[in-house]
């Protein structure tokens, strides 16, 4: 059973992209949730666990870097970074010299630490954080198995989920797609050297375990609802399809698999359909409201991504047009006073906790990204 199809534009929305990508870095930055980091007396509650603190560390200094690249007020700007530069370090003191402990082991969380350390760094050219980045690009190419290219190698983790019931990737708990996006962009932001025999392996195992039969590990396995349904929904899709346009190298680089991918995610995610301007859902909206599908927010975002940099390379006015409706979906979703975005898309939902997820901050970024690419147009 399909879904409507596209039927674009949508909406005539009043905020810009760039304007609720600082709305979406300032609420994560203010919330009352983040009281103790802003404070900077501890990090309370953000450390141990399973892990899943390190990426709520990550989503806030990301915030932090946002805020201080798009506010026009040089007095926030520098309180924004003063605060980023602090939590980095002390997240940073913290898996120095080793990979970071993530939630249940998930390699392909790890980047989200990464990109808060090249984030910060870009705004605010701290050699602490470039050092810190490129330190985990290198950590992340030693941990890959040098046989078959996925992640964590041999005795480099340990497997936190039962197996039998995950396909052909489950011989490893991670696979390749988030690690070769991230190291993608410290090739080309850093200009590290000496990678690209962990891409080409990487390569080979997205070409001989995700591509035949559209298999992406989402997050492994953390509850029963994994089981049905995880490897059939697209956010590692899309991280190997932002990897494709912007960091692989001329010989593989391959927009027909990108376009494939991206309607593949359509089919899978969108809905198109048009409700009324009451409804609680912003359409087009983005399924995704479930731990097992990953988050619908970041889906929309990544995809709204990758369709914008489709019609940058082909001129396929198609692709801008559902890139400027999904991000349409996104605007409208917004809260127009906290500046939040929930997961699943759902206009004034009270999603409260929607802020944790580093999806939100990297959706925020994706919009910053495309306001830029928007004004060359």
């Amino acid at each position: 059973m399909r879904m409507a199809p596209f039927a674009g534009p949508y909406w005539k929305t009043r905020v810009t992209p760039e304007a609720a990508a600082l709305a979406i870095a300032r609420f994560i930055r203010d919330s009352d949730l983040t009281t103790s980091l802003r404070g900077l007396a501890t990090i309370g509650g953000f450390t141990g666990g399973d892990g899943g603190s390190n990426t709520v560390l990550a989503s806030f200094v990301r915030a932090c870097a946002l805020v201080a690249e798009l506010t026009d007020d040089a007095v926030e700007r520098e309180e924004a970074l003063s605060m980023g530069h602090r939590i980095a370090w002390r997240m940073y003191m913290a898996h120095k010299g080793r990979l970071p402990i993530v939630y249940k082991g998930n390699i392909s969380l790890t980047i989200w630490i990464g990109f808060a350390y090249a984030d910060l760094y870009a705004v605010g050219k701290d050699e602490r954080f470039r050092e810190a980045a490129v330190e985990l690009a290198k950590t992340m190419a030693g941990s890959q198995d040098p046989k078959d290219g996925a992640w964590p190698g041999p005795d480099k983790g340990v497997m936190h989920w039962p197996g039998g019931v995950f396909g052909p990737s489950e011989v490893r708990g991670n696979g390749a797609e988030a690690a070769l996006w991230y190291i993608g962009r410290m090739k080309k932001q850093f200009g590290v050297p000496g990678f690209p025999d962990v891409e080409a392996k990487a390569q080979n195992w997205i070409k001989t375990t995700c591509l035949p039969e559209m298999f992406w590990q989402n997050i492994g396995y953390h509850s029963g609802e994994m089981i049905p349904v995880q490897d059939s929904v697209a956010p590692h899709a899309l991280s190997y399809a932002i990897w494709l346009l912007d960091y692989a190298p001329a010989e593989v680089r391959d927009l027909k698999l990108v376009a494939e991918l991206a309607r593949w995610s359509e089919d899978r995610h969108v809905n198109w359909g048009r409700q009324p301007a009451s409804s609680s859902v912003a359409n087009p909206s983005c399924w995704g409201w479930s731990r097992a599908a990953g988050n619908g927010l970041r889906i929309i975002g990544s995809l709204a991504y990758v369709c914008g940099r489709l019609a940058q390379e082909t001129g396929d006015a198609l692709w801008q047009a559902k890139s400027d409706a999904l991000v349409q979906g996104i605007l409208v979703a917004q809260d127009p006073l906290s500046g939040d975005v929930t997961g699943a898309m759902q206009r004034n939902a009270g999603d409260v906790g929607a802020w944790l997820n580093y999806e939100t901050i990297q959706t925020a970024r994706h919009l910053f990204e495309l306001s830029r690419m928007q004004k060359k147009r």
